[in-house]
């Protein structure tokens, strides 16, 4: 499944309808729970998210309810081995 929570947030679950692809590029629309509108997309880009010395593989960008978010990404696994600087790979 896909969840979204965040601070100051209320945590929104929805099923996984599995990614479309389209080259490196990957997006999953989904409804949540409470039928809010969920869009994530993956794009194979590097990432710097400014607080940090991190340089992420992926790009992403989340749409829920009207409002559209972004920022960096990589697996969890990468990010709880990586160093605080560096590429997480």
């Amino acid at each position: 499944g896909l969840t979204y929570s965040g601070v100051d947030r209320p945590e929104q679950k929805a099923a996984n309808p599995g990614p479309e692809l389209q080259g490196t590029v990957a997006v999953w629309t989904a409804q949540t729970e409470a039928k809010t509108p969920l869009v994530v997309t993956l794009m194979a880009t590097d990432c710097s998210d400014g607080m940090s010395d991190r340089t992420y593989p992926l790009t992403a960008k989340v749409e829920i309810g009207g409002e559209s978010l972004t920022g960096c990404a990589a697996a969890s696994a990468a990010i709880e081995k990586a160093g605080e600087s560096g590429r997480v790979e």
